[in-house]
């Protein structure tokens, strides 16, 4: 995790016990880091999901295969839709691990109530969209003050708790339709055993 230079407790700052601005853009840039590793963890776990979902999918398609016909319409009626239906929640599953990868609307807003300032140097989308040359970046990094690149850190810090709160809710849904995917890989696979064993 990034290291965070200010001090801790009540005494930083200035004699009202507040952070000095460069204090709290410090302080502000540790959590942005902070943020920025969740993130990390959140890919990670999105990664063993599509590996687990991969491994249910395999399995209900081999159970699938493994199951032999003749057998009574109402055992492949329920094999059929115990494969279905882990097939569907493992799709379901991977669909939502992957949007937690990404944040597909963007969480810059210029406009209406709630607004967030130009941070060409924190956000990559902000500068590609507004600044068109190298030496107009340059020109928005020297004319930066100590309180624009404060309020530039508090814009990005927003933003990345916003995405990374959406991120989770993703990954939480997948894990939810994984489980229910592994249920029904089970329900199947005990059906066709069942099958077999009375075939």
């Amino acid at each position: 995790m990034g290291e965070w230079h200010g001090q801790p407790g009540g005494d930083v700052g200035n004699d009202a016990g507040k952070f000095s601005p460069e204090e709290l853009l410090a302080l502000i840039q540790w959590h942005i880091v902070r943020c920025d590793e969740l993130r990390s963890a959140v890919a990670n776990r999105a990664a063993v999901l599509l590996s687990a979902n991969a491994f249910t999918t395999a399995g209900v398609a081999a159970v699938s295969v493994s199951v032999s016909a003749p057998q009574a319409k109402l055992v492949l009626y329920l094999i059929f839709v115990a494969t279905a239906s882990t097939l569907i929640f493992a799709a379901l599953s991977v669909a939502f691990a992957a949007d937690s990868l990404i944040n597909r609307f963007g969480w810059t807003v210029r406009q209406g109530v709630e607004s967030t300032s130009f941070a060409p140097a924190f956000s990559h989308s902000d500068t590609v969209r507004y600044v068109a040359s190298l030496a107009g970046f340059r020109q928005t990094q020297l004319d930066l003050r100590v309180t624009d690149a404060l309020e530039h850190a508090i814009s990005e810090l927003w933003i990345v708790i916003r995405a990374h709160h959406r991120r989770y809710a993703q990954m939480r849904k997948s894990v939810r339709f994984f489980y229910y995917s592994l249920g029904s890989f089970v329900a199947s696979s005990a059906l066709a055993l069942l099958a077999r064993l009375v075939a």
